[in-house]
């Protein structure tokens, strides 16, 4: 997912969040609270976290896949650099905590306002949250030396990102089937492919490494057979 897809996304997400907290009888100071401190300023310094964020580049998840091919290939390779797990690690934090709040904002919806919550607010976290769980355990990978165990934790990474997918599926209810399918703009190695991690882990994983997500000829050119049908 690249910084300005999923940034975007999250924030439409949290405006939401807060308009729900509010009008659920949270006060509005709580509101307030939650915003900043998921994604406000950390300190004085006026250093917000999204900037801590992007410093980290567009996508640690492929960067470390990268990484692990060549592991596993036998071919030199660069370890993750600390301060790029500890902002995952902070990261998969935060929204531990987020989710925290999301759950009890669920608790006081009836099962209509839960899955419009669900919808254009958590799902978006979401998106964003699997694959950094999932980048966390593919660093474990790349930290271990023995292979066969470094190859487990490539396994785990799986579990969150296959959550993720059910998770997608939840939000495509009738009638909103396939709503998060790829197309000519958001293919199989696009950022906004939601299914990119996933997708790109499972081809390393049923390859033992040596393969790399790829699009089929033709993606990048519209199904125009699509439109002319409707006329």
């Amino acid at each position: 997912m690249s910084y300005y897809f999923s940034t975007k996304f999250r924030w439409h997400c949290i405006c939401n969040l807060t308009l729900f907290i509010f009008f659920l009888n949270f006060s509005a100071n709580a509101a307030t609270y939650y915003v900043n401190s998921r994604f406000g300023n950390d300190d004085n310094s006026g250093t917000t976290k999204e900037t801590a964020w992007k410093s980290l580049k567009t996508d640690k998840f492929q960067d470390i896949l990268d990484r692990l091919r060549k592991k596993f290939n036998g071919k030199a390779y660069e370890p993750v650099p600390r301060e790029t797990l500890a902002a995952l690690t902070q990261r998969d934090g935060m929204y531990r905590a987020a989710m925290k709040t999301v759950s009890h904002a669920l608790d006081r919806m009836n099962d209509q306002q839960q899955q419009y919550f669900f919808e254009h607010v958590v799902l978006g976290l979401l998106i964003d949250w699997r694959p950094t769980q999932a980048a966390v355990k593919l660093t474990e990978a790349l930290d271990t030396p023995d292979l066969t165990k470094s190859w487990k934790h490539c396994e785990e990474a799986r579990q969150p990102l296959e959550q993720l997918e059910l998770e997608i599926l939840r939000a495509e209810r009738p009638p909103f089937e396939n709503w998060y399918r790829k197309t000519w703009i958001r293919r199989e190695t696009k950022p906004s492919n939601v299914h990119r991690s996933y997708e790109q882990l499972r081809v390393f994983l049923s390859s033992r490494g040596t393969r790399s997500l790829i699009e089929p000829e033709g993606a990048a050119r519209p199904d125009l057979t699509r439109f002319t049908r409707m006329w």
